[in-house]
């Protein structure tokens, strides 16, 4: 800034001594050197800004610790200005829209049980509202529950079920491209005011493969109970709808969306705080997609900012984030082998208070990694366990 006023007062006085100079000219010259000012000024403090931080975060972390503790990285930042923490709580979708987008000119009856969960039933569908979820399933998606309920998503973790893209392997369905099925999902999340980002998790659930694995299951669960010595035997099907035999019509797409807040996504994991007598829940949105249009939707954790509750002067960087897990790894000391091999900056829900509805949206780098448990008694396989490290992009430590 001193250096601007140098120039202009030297420029003042080379005005001054000409006679014809207007005093627009004077104003003129005064504004370009606030413009240029303000440009240095600018320059200056992209250095270590959020901004920047996350612009130079490379998309690859190659990195090897020690023996027991590997970095081989995808890295995933969104492109934003600023990371505020924000003073959130976990909400409940507004009744009236869900009414609108599922029961339009249709009049469903409705309960409230004793704690405030409503419930709308209309023979063909039904819509559960809670504080923390909320799910609307049709009579279409309770005849294809049986063979897909013990199948999981990627990113859920903790789940002991396979995975959805280890066995539902078709890219596309004859009824919708895989592309309008996400966007007849995110209308409909659009609809509910739930702001989502541009990837998405989708599998096309075809038919065959649906026989295969109910027909799987059924005899999976019967081999169970014979090793169990149950008799006699019970039914593995009772209560649920079953379909003897699974056609095209009964084809369908199911689409996890990423929920953003401040452009920012909102992890879709859960996860246990230090005391371990508290779970915070991630943000997660799920749509089926059917011929019929949407079959069932589930929501759970979503949170509304109630407000700014602190600005951070700045972010420690992924690499810094990778060093501090390293070293609380290490402080552990720990032989297990630990290869990290996602990273993501994203909000991570803290609690602050004794309410567990509040929550302070902290930014964060999420740390995936796999565990090397050791050999398995039962099988001799080597045992892999997948956990998140979240690391606070503010203060550097873990939370937990």
């Amino acid at each position: 800034m001193r250096k601007g006023y140098v120039i202009f007062s030297a420029l003042l006085m080379v005005l001054s001594s000409t006679a014809c100079t207007s005093k627009e000219s004077i104003k003129n010259m005064e504004q370009k050197v606030i413009e240029t000012n303000n440009n240095e000024n600018t320059a200056d403090n992209e250095d270590g800004t959020i901004k920047s931080i996350l612009e130079n975060v490379p998309s690859h972390i190659d990195k090897v610790f020690a023996d027991n503790y590997v970095v081989d990285a995808d890295v995933h930042v969104p492109v934003i200005s600023n990371a505020d923490i924000l003073s959130a709580e976990y909400m409940r979708l507004e009744e009236q829209a869900l009414l609108e987008a599922f029961y339009a000119e249709k009049a469903p009856a409705k309960e409230t049980n004793d704690i405030g969960i409503i419930y709308y039933k209309d023979g063909t569908s039904s819509l559960t509202i809670a504080d923390e979820y909320t799910m609307y399933r049709t009579n279409d998606y309770e005849a294809i529950r049986f063979p897909i309920e013990n199948f999981a998503s990627e990113y859920e973790l903790f789940s002991t079920g396979r995975k959805f893209g280890e066995v539902y392997k078709q890219e596309e369905l004859s009824f919708m491209t895989k592309e309008e099925a996400v966007r007849t999902a995110r209308d409909l999340l659009k609809q509910l005011s739930i702001e989502t980002a541009d990837e998405v998790e989708a599998y096309a659930i075809d038919f065959a493969t649906l026989q295969q694995q109910q027909d799987e299951r059924i005899q999976n669960e019967i081999a169970i109970q014979e090793k169990m010595g149950v008799s006699p035997i019970q039914d593995p099907t009772d209560g649920y709808q079953i379909k003897e035999t699974f056609t095209q019509e009964d084809e369908f797409y199911i689409i996890y969306f990423t929920i953003l807040q401040e452009q920012i996504p909102v992890t879709r994991n859960s996860y246990n705080i230090l005391d371990g007598e508290r779970t915070l829940s991630g943000s997660t949105a799920r749509v089926l997609v059917s011929a019929k249009g949407v079959i069932a939707f589930e929501e759970n954790g979503l949170c509304r900012s109630t407000g700014i509750s602190e600005v951070p002067a700045g972010i420690i960087s992924a690499e810094q984030a990778i060093e501090n897990a390293y070293e609380m790894q290490n402080s552990i000391l720990s032989t297990d082998k630990v290869t990290v091999h996602k990273i993501d900056f994203e909000y991570v829900p803290v609690a602050y208070n004794g309410n567990y509805n509040e929550v302070k949206l902290t930014p964060a780098w999420s740390l995936t990694a796999d565990y090397n448990g050791g050999i398995s008694e039962k099988d001799g396989e080597e045992v892999i366990i997948t956990q998140i490290v979240y690391i606070n992009a503010v203060t550097g430590e873990e939370i937990k």
